[in-house]
């Protein structure tokens, strides 16, 4: 499918607003709603652009980010491991790597103070040789999310305008301020609702779903449904993101890096530049203690840069090539069952962390086998 100037103008849109409305659209683009909506519709079809989905942020809900990169010996054991992720009922995210070695990258969202299960978990996995090991990197909160910039995308040259030696070397306030260490407020445990949860698995999985849909998938009344759903959006949500094919921009894989050893200094000049000059393309910066996780979809060349450009000033950084091609990466939808309503609090039992999804990857492991 031909790929038209308006397609990046409408994608450009979108990536400021995923849920625009095709009047709104019609508005900033300058043309008629039914011909912007046929070619969504188009767009869609051809698998060029996706459903948006929506992002949480965990800590409001009493939750905690853990990523980790785990390695593998063979193909064979990196596919159980992925199975793993589907079993285990805290994932949020993985992603196969490569760099020197292989493995997966994977992000869990966890009760607080459970982390120790989750090692548990990976720990069975080691002396069960599927997992030769492992680096956890826990989140302190401290990630910024920047969306793709098409702006600055030249359509007819197909490049992207940006510098990353002259980001990294940009003036910055000697004092930054403690506006970027500002804590989300934890939500009271006792103000969710199953059907939040519910709202919150949909969204999820499609942030386009209208208050319509969800009314007549969750049996709610319109006022009802309009109730819960700003609740959920305007307590939990921390961004919904479009989703398109990224190789129309020549962008074809993750390219991720992690800092440690910095100190506060180091850690809030690079925050700064994220929150003041984001880079065009669609980026995460995560603070995990005294380390750093940022990744970036790009094309070639500045994938090329972004490496050298923070190697010449971190030496120490790790640098790894994630895939983003259909199969090698995978997002998970909220799962509501990881609350239990009558206790009023997270399922955070070793038995329901640990020993249930394991058992449950080893009747995958023997069915491998026969």
């Amino acid at each position: 499918m031909e790929i038209r100037k308006f397609d990046y103008q409408l994608l450009s849109a979108l990536e400021s607003d995923p849920l625009m409305s095709f009047s709104d659209l019609s508005k900033i683009l300058g043309m008629s709603w039914p011909t912007i909506k046929k070619r969504y519709n188009e767009l869609m079809d051809n698998n060029i652009l996706y459903v948006p989905i929506a992002d949480y942020v965990p800590e409001k809900l009493g939750l905690q980010r853990i990523n980790i990169f785990a390695m593998m010996k063979d193909i064979k054991s990196l596919e159980i491991v992925e199975q793993a992720c589907r079993e285990h009922p805290h994932t949020v995210y993985r992603s196969r790597w490569i760099t020197d070695s292989f493995g997966l990258f994977i992000q869990f969202n966890i009760p607080d103070g459970t982390i120790n299960h989750l090692k548990s978990f990976f720990d069975i996995m080691i002396e069960n040789s599927i997992v030769t090991s492992y680096k956890l990197y826990p989140s302190n909160d401290g990630r910024i999310y920047c969306p793709s910039d098409l702006e600055r995308y030249d359509i007819i040259k197909e490049e992207w305008d940006f510098d990353w030696d002259k980001w990294l070397s940009m003036d910055v306030p000697q004092s930054i301020g403690s506006e970027f260490d500002k804590e989300p407020i934890l939500s009271d445990f006792t103000s969710f609702k199953p059907v939040h949860f519910e709202i919150l698995k949909e969204l999820t999985k499609n942030a386009s779903y209208k208050q319509a849909d969800l009314m007549k998938m969750l049996n709610l009344s319109r006022t009802d449904v309009s109730r819960h759903y700003n609740y959920v959006i305007n307590n939990f949500i921390y961004k919904i993101r479009v989703n398109y094919d990224f190789s129309k921009f020549n962008i074809y894989n993750i390219h991720m890096i992690v800092l440690s050893n910095l100190d506060k200094e180091q850690i809030d000049k690079l925050k700064y530049n994220f929150k003041t000059h984001p880079p065009p393309f669609r980026s995460s910066f995560d603070v995990c203690d005294n380390s750093i996780l940022i990744w970036a979809l790009m094309d070639r060349p500045h994938s090329v840069d972004f490496a050298y450009s923070f190697w010449k000033k971190f030496p120490d950084m790790k640098y790894y090539f994630l895939s983003s091609l259909a199969g090698g990466a995978a997002n998970y939808q909220f799962y509501p069952p990881n609350f239990d309503f009558k206790k009023q609090d997270w399922k955070r039992s070793r038995e329901y962390m640990v020993d249930e999804p394991f058992e449950r990857l080893q009747d995958y492991i023997e069915r491998m086998i026969k």
